[in-house]
Order: C-alpha cells, then structure tokens, then sequence
C-alpha cells in the first residue's frame, strides 16, 4: 500500500511481476519516480517486459481500480486550454487546406476549393502530420457516427462535430465530462464505455486518443470497442511509445511516463498483437513524430528543473525542440518505429 501525505491518506495499488500481454517477467527499468506533472503523492516504478518481441512497460505497483480517481483530482482535461490567437486563425486556413486535401472534409475559406492552394500547403514540412494528428487521422464519412472513448473536455469532439460528424463521448472523470457538456452541449456520458451500454455495431469510428495508456484491462476495452463499431467500421488508437527517441535520450524523466497515470505503455509490436488478439485487422501502423518537439521541451523541464512549469520553456529549448522534431522525423521516414506517438488504425 502506498502511503500519501495529502488529501487521500490512502490510495490501494497492486503489484504484478509478469506481462499482462504475453505473460512473460517483466525487470524494473525505472524506480522511485514522482509524479512531476501533477503532483500526485508517492513513489512509482516501472517494469518492462523481457520478452524483446513485446517489450510492454507497467506501472509498478498499479493503483487499483476503485482508487483510480484520486490520481486525477488535478489534470489538463479540466478546462479548455488557451485561447486561439490572430495567428492560430490565419493557420487554420493553412489546416482546412490539409483537411481538403489529404482527408476529403468539406471545410472552405474561400467559398470554393482552389487547388493550387492546397497543392502548395500539402508541401509545407510537419503540417501535413500536425493537422492528422488533430483529427486523430480520422478520414470524412457523410452521416458518419463517432465515438471519443475518453473524450475529456470536449475539444475534440467539438472539432470533429464542426467538420460532420455525428458525435458521443464518454469520460469516467465527471468534471471533464461536465466541461464537455456545459462547453460545448456534447452528449457525453459520464462512466466507462461499459457503463454506456451501447447497443452492437453503433458507429463508424471509435476513437482511443491517448486512453488505453489509462486503463487496466486494455484487452477488454479493445473487445468492447470491436463490438460496439459497425462492420468494417474502424477503430484508431494513439498512445505514448516507449521505443521512441525521446524516451531513449530523457528515460526517467521522458514526459511520456507521466506515473501514476500511465499504467501501461506499449511498443508497436505490442499494440499490434493486443489488436490481433481480440481479431481486429490491421490497416496502419506506425509511429509519429508529431508530438517530438513539445516531448523534448516538457522532458528537458523535468531533467533540467524537476517540474513542468511554463517559466522554463524558452526560445533555445523551443529551437531545440524543432531540431529533435526534424531528426526524430527523417528516421520515421526510413522506417524506424521511433516516433513520440504510436499511431494503430485497425477495422472490425
């Protein structure tokens, strides 16, 4: 039992030694970590798999699932984020232009799709990847129905509502949820994908944006997630990846950690085999180099300061930022699986 100096005296956790994918013993790899995020009380470790073909990381010991709010009293999902700016406006020009182009959306600045202008966008270095990113790499569907599975706060739901979608979350943290829903009048329910009760083959797409890292029984959600999509509907995963750059160069202080919040942390390989293990069938897989720059910031504040604090996010680790994007990008390019994110698009 871990003990806590604040608010809960108390937060229950478990302790595994064997991968819950493949089953083979897993060896700590990092010991003694503080929450430097959120400052959520206690010491976490975590292990790693030994089976190279795996590699799967966990939380050591894992918070129990009854317990699991108490982690996230504090979290960025509680309010919206910083408001758009001049510039942001003008850039999402430039982002409708990638929407038309690479993902069929009907979005227009002018009125009418000029083309040369969308040609000489699509050219733009990072942009293209940037704006997938944002929709989740989710293609336009006319009447296409979608579900956010740990949709937080809404902005993206509200985003993809904006482009056609016909939208639904669900959040088990009712204060993002209740954002979601007093922000931007989303049906949101306040629970688990479970706990929604959705009737067999009710969407097109599914979305898990940073959520199966959340979760314990990440087999069970994947099989949830199959039954409830439409035949062939597809479902799109991204989550942190431990064999990326950054976390090679931070290790311990690699913002994709983030415990006690991450409870498991996948490779590739490994999220490949959690989707043949339930049947889905693969249509990408790869990792993205998308989020390098603000991974690179955010873990060099850890290292450097121990906390995660604007203060500390100068112009020399912003350009440093962009030059780890750049390199992390052209070994993405020929085929190493090193990118911050990785990205699974499979269908039912």
């Amino acid at each position: 039992m871990l003990e806590y100096q604040k608010s809960e005296s108390t937060l229950r956790t478990f302790r595994t030694e064997k991968c819950s994918l493949c089953g083979e013993k897993g060896v700590i790899v990092y010991n003694g970590l503080k929450d430097l995020l959120f400052h959520v009380n206690g010491r976490w470790s975590f292990m790693k798999c030994s089976n190279s073909s795996c590699g799967m990381m966990w939380l050591y010991p894992m918070p129990e699932e009854i317990d699991i709010a108490k982690i996230y009293k504090r979290y960025y999902t509680h309010s919206e984020g910083k408001p758009k700016t001049f510039f942001a406006s003008v850039r999402n020009m430039f982002e409708n232009s990638i929407l038309r182009e690479r993902y069929g959306y009907l979005v227009f600045d002018f009125g009418k799709r000029i083309k040369i202008f969308d040609m000489l966008v699509g050219l733009l270095p990072f942009l293209g990847e940037n704006v997938g990113g944002d929709i989740a790499y989710v293609e336009y569907l006319e009447n296409g129905k979608m579900l956010d599975v740990g949709c937080g706060n809404g902005h993206y739901l509200n985003k993809m509502s904006c482009l056609g979608w016909e939208v639904q979350g669900v959040d088990p943290d009712e204060q993002a949820a209740g954002f979601a829903q007093a922000r931007y009048g989303l049906q949101v329910t306040v629970g688990t994908v479970y706990d929604a009760n959705f009737a067999d083959d009710s969407f097109d797409v599914i979305t898990l944006n940073h959520v199966i890292e959340h979760v314990h029984d990440y087999i069970s959600l994947l099989v949830e997630c199959k039954r409830i999509l439409k035949p062939s509907g597809k479902l799109i995963l991204t989550t942190p990846n431990v064999d990326s750059l950054g976390c090679r160069y931070y290790n311990e202080y690699w913002r994709g950690l983030e415990p006690p919040r991450h409870l498991h942390l996948f490779t590739q390989k490994a999220l490949i085999a959690c989707c043949k293990q339930v049947g889905l069938e693969i249509l990408l897989s790869r990792t993205s180099p998308r989020a390098a720059r603000g991974m690179w910031v955010v873990s060099k504040n850890l290292r450097s300061n121990g906390v995660y604090a604007s203060d500390y996010i100068t112009w020399p680790r912003r350009i440093e930022g962009g030059i780890f994007r750049v390199i992390e990008s052209l070994l993405c390019k020929i085929g190493m699986n090193v990118g911050e994110e990785n990205i699974i698009i499979v269908k039912k």
